[in-house]
């Protein structure tokens, strides 16, 4: 079995898949990825399937080794991404052979960046996922962020992946700026006309921040924030 060692670890770089469902009556989750569209281009880009394991990361990605060939795509936002030096680009599928070293820089329309490689990451699965969910210490690699020095288990890369030629996304992932829609739960009555929530802290949990909570109508089935800066469900 191949592997993918992290020479360097950006922000918040855990490994994910589609996630786990069917849990959240014992307070675990689905984790999974951020950007789900940008996370299964990805795979596809590398001739995975959409829910092979794959890094995720936030803001800044890092530095990579194989000890096998492989091919690997870069999703999620505008980033630089480099061969021993080289400039690559991103959305697109390359082959990285043992001794290259590959180096992910800082998103610049994005948060949320993906790392595919070709057979997809093998870690062990952890109730019928290998997504990382920080809160309870499970998926992924030993239940946590990934660190410079981990080295990751891959799966086999066939040889069609690399017969093919090179995938490209050529039309640009366009993202709906909002709004964002909420649907009432058994708590909505706990909002006011103008609730204002605490500061995020760290993936688990993801609070939102400086968001300004207004009731539509009361007839109405749903809440809509009025301004936002960050959100995210807990992983």
């Amino acid at each position: 079995m191949s592997t993918l060692t992290v020479k360097q670890a950006g922000p918040m770089m855990s490994v994910q898949d589609l996630g786990r469902t069917g849990l959240l009556q014992m307070g675990v989750s689905a984790s999974g990825p951020m950007d789900g569209v940008a996370m299964r281009i990805a795979n596809r880009l590398a001739g995975n399937r959409n829910d092979d394991a794959l890094i995720e990361f936030a803001n800044v990605g890092g530095q990579f080794e194989v000890d096998e060939p492989v091919l690997f795509a870069v999703t999620g936002g505008a980033v630089s991404v480099t061969i021993d030096g080289e400039r690559v680009d991103c959305w697109a599928s390359h082959p990285l052979l043992p001794g290259q070293v590959l180096r992910i820089g800082a998103l610049t329309n994005a948060v949320w960046g993906y790392l595919a490689v070709s057979g997809g990451i093998q870690t062990a699965p952890a109730l019928g996922a290998r997504s990382t969910h920080l809160r309870s210490a499970i998926g992924g690699l030993d239940g946590r962020r990934l660190a410079p020095g981990d080295a990751l288990p891959l799966g086999a890369t066939s040889g069609a992946v690399f017969a093919g030629p090179q995938k490209v996304l050529r039309t640009p992932l366009h993202r709906s700026a909002g709004p964002i829609r909420v649907i009432k739960g058994p708590q909505a009555g706990h909002f006011d006309e103008a609730h204002g929530s605490s500061s995020c802290a760290g993936l688990l949990p993801y609070r939102a921040a400086g968001i300004a909570w207004r009731r539509f109508s009361t007839d109405s089935r749903s809440l809509q924030p009025a301004a936002m800066t960050s959100c995210r469900m807990a992983r």
